[in-house]
C-alpha cells in the first residue's frame, strides 16, 4: 500500500523539492595582472560551466555543495558574461587590486539574482558568482551563493579562494573553482 502511495506522492511533488545548480555567474569577476583579452575569458568561463556537464564526477555539486540536485542548469552561467562584462573586467587596476580585500559586492550579486530568468518557480538556488582572478597571486576567489527561487532571495553568500594552476586560461581558472568547491566541501 505504501508503495503504491509514494509515486503518487513524487507526481503531486510532496516528496521532493527542487534544488537546482546553475554554475558559475561570472558578470561581476574582476581580473588582476591578466594579459588575455575579454574575447578569450568570455571562451574560458563558458568552459568552465561546461565541466560541470562534462566532468561530473570532478565537479560534482551534490558532494561538494552538500546537497542533491535535482537540477544543473549552467545557462544562468554562460549567459553571465557578454559586451558590458568585457568592457568592466579590465577598466581601473588600482580599484581592482583593492578588491582583493573587499568583499562588500553583495548588493550586487543580490540585484543579479533579482533578475534571473529561471524556469524552475519554486526551491533553492545556488549558483557560485566569480569574484576577483588575481593572476599574480594565482588565486581566484568566488562567492558561493544560495538563494530562494520563488522570490529571488539571497539566503548565504560564503566567499572561498582556491588556487589557480594549470595549462589553458579555461583550466588556469577551473582549478581555483574546483578547489573552492573542496574548500567550501571542508568548511560545511
Amino acid at each position: 500500500m505504501i508503495i503504491a502511495f509514494l509515486p503518487a506522492c513524487l507526481q503531486m511533488g510532496f516528496a521532493q523539492n527542487t534544488a537546482a545548480f546553475y554554475g558559475v555567474d561570472f558578470s561581476l569577476t574582476k581580473t588582476f595582472g591578466c594579459r588575455e583579452q575579454a574575447s578569450d575569458f568570455a571562451a574560458a568561463f563558458s568552459g568552465i560551466n561546461s565541466l560541470f556537464i562534462e566532468q561530473p564526477e570532478k565537479y560534482d555539486v551534490d558532494r561538494d555543495l552538500h546537497r542533491t540536485f535535482n537540477v544543473v542548469d549552467v545557462s544562468v552561467g554562460e549567459s553571465s558574461f557578454g559586451e558590458k562584462w568585457g568592457e568592466e573586467i579590465f577598466r581601473n587596476s588600482h580599484a581592482i587590486s583593492t578588491m582583493a580585500r573587499d568583499y562588500s559586492c553583495r548588493e550586487q550579486i543580490d540585484e543579479v539574482v533579482k533578475n534571473y530568468s529561471l524556469r524552475e518557480t519554486e526551491g533553492e538556488g545556488v549558483v557560485f558568482f566569480g569574484n576577483l582572478l588575481n593572476k599574480v597571486r594565482a588565486q581566484g576567489s568566488f562567492f558561493f551563493v544560495v538563494f530562494d527561487i520563488a522570490i529571488r532571495e539571497v539566503k548565504e553568500c560564503d566567499l572561498v579562494w582556491g588556487k589557480a594552476g594549470g595549462l589553458g586560461l579555461r583550466n588556469y581558472w577551473a582549478n581555483a573553482l574546483h578547489r573552492c568547491m573542496v574548500q567550501y566541501r571542508r568548511m560545511k
